[in-house]
């Protein structure tokens, strides 16, 4: 009966008379090591593709919640009664705020193509709140500032209609 000491004595007499083994066994190692490597990679490149793309789809669902919610909040302002000067603009001034800061996120981290308020549209906006500032500021009926604000409303049902999928992630622009 043969004892472990004696059979790594033959193969160690084995792999010093035949280099060319040696070379085989090494470029084996080498080649499973490096698989082992590329599987590696590979599931942590793939982990991270899943979190940039979620990060991505929950930064789209809160502009579009955002948008909702201040395209939401004007649609009480033709109601009787309804306190747009203290209640429904601030509550859409909020909202507006929160989806800019969002899409201003957005497109930093992900690009432009992201980008949800376009600067016609955020001008659009500021130049509605104004109007309603300056006419409650002067005394004056608000019915030019409604109208702006109406035509944003409008554009602004447009964008949730048409740069978000019905998940609420953002549609990049082409």
């Amino acid at each position: 009966m043969e004892t472990i000491l004696e059979s790594a004595r033959k193969v160690r007499r084995a792999l010093t008379s035949n280099p060319a083994m040696v070379q085989k066994i090494a470029c084996l190692i080498l080649a499973v090591l490096l698989i082992m490597t590329i599987c590696i990679f590979s599931a942590s490149l793939s982990n991270m593709q899943d979190a940039y793309s979620s990060s991505r789809n929950e930064l789209g669902e809160r502009i579009y919640s955002n948008l909702y919610m201040m395209y939401s909040s004007y649609q009480g302002a033709s109601q009787p009664g309804a306190n747009v000067q203290d209640d429904i603009l601030p509550r859409m001034q909020k909202y507006y705020t929160a989806a800019q800061t969002l899409d201003d996120a957005m497109a930093g981290c992900f690009g432009e193509t992201y980008r949800v308020l376009t600067s016609t549209v955020k001008s659009s906006l500021n130049d509605a709140f104004d109007a309603y500032s300056g006419a409650y500021r002067m005394g004056k009926s608000t019915a030019t500032a409604e109208s702006s604000m109406n035509a944003c409303m409008n554009s602004l049902e447009s964008l949730l209609l048409t740069r978000f999928n019905a998940q609420g992630a953002v549609i990049p622009v082409e």
